[in-house]
C-alpha cells in the first residue's frame, strides 16, 4: 500500500476503534478520490472488529461540510434533504452535483432512496460550544423559502435529470399540493 493510503488506513482505523467501545457502526466522512482505498480498510475493520463503517463519499473539491435531514413530504413521511456549506469560493452548479449523486448510484453503491430531493446551500454553519453543527434549525425551516426568502434551495422532481433552484412560484406550487394533501401545516410550521 503506498504511503499516503498507510497514513490515510491508520486515521481511519484510529478514528473506528475509538468509537467502537460505544457503537456497533461508525460514520465516517471519506474524500470521493479515497473510495477504493476507504472500501478495503472498512472491510478489515469489519472483519477485524465486527463493527461496521458506514462510509460517506463527497467531493472533498467543493463541499467544506455537509448535513442529511428530512423535509416535509406533500404525500407521506419526509423527503432527504441536505444543508452544505461550500469552500470559500466554489459555486454550486446543480448539474455537476446531480451528475455525481448519479455516479455514485452506479459506481458508488449509494442506494436511489438516498438522493436528496432537496439541497439548501449556507455560507456557514451555526455550531454548539463544543463545534458541533446545529441541525434542528435546518431541519425546521426545511425548503419554506416563504419564511426565509434568502435560503438557496435547489430541488429536484421526480423525472428531473438535474437541480433547479426553487422560486416562490414553485413554492407556491408545492404548498398547494400539500394543501390538496391536507400536509399544508406541516409545510408552513
Amino acid at each position: 500500500m503506498p504511503p499516503v493510503l498507510s497514513r490515510f488506513a491508520a486515521v481511519l482505523l484510529s478514528l473506528c476503534a475509538a468509537t467502537q467501545a460505544h457503537a456497533a457502526t461508525t460514520q465516517v466522512a471519506v474524500a470521493a478520490n479515497f473510495t477504493a482505498p476507504a472500501r478495503e480498510i472498512a472491510a478489515a475493520f469489519k472483519r477485524d472488529t465486527g463493527h461496521d463503517a458506514v462510509l460517506s463519499f463527497g467531493p472533498s473539491g467543493t463541499i467544506y461540510t455537509q448535513i442529511a435531514h428530512g423535509a416535509p413530504c406533500e404525500v407521506s413521511d419526509e423527503k432527504v434533504m441536505i444543508t452544505v456549506q461550500l469552500k470559500d469560493g466554489v459555486d454550486f452548479n446543480p448539474d455537476d452535483v446531480y451528475q455525481w449523486f448519479m455516479k455514485q448510484q452506479k459506481e458508488g453503491g449509494m442506494d436511489p432512496k438516498w438522493m436528496p430531493d432537496y439541497i439548501r446551500v449556507v455560507d456557514k454553519f451555526s455550531v454548539t460550544d463544543t463545534q458541533k453543527i446545529m441541525v434542528r434549525p435546518f431541519k425546521r425551516e426545511h425548503f419554506n423559502i416563504e419564511k426565509n426568502p434568502n435560503m438557496q434551495i435547489y430541488f429536484r422532481r421526480r423525472g428531473d435529470n438535474t437541480y433547479r433552484r426553487l422560486t416562490p412560484e414553485e413554492f407556491n406550487q408545492l404548498r398547494d399540493i400539500f394543501k390538496t394533501n391536507g400536509r399544508e401545516t406541516i409545510l408552513v410550521s
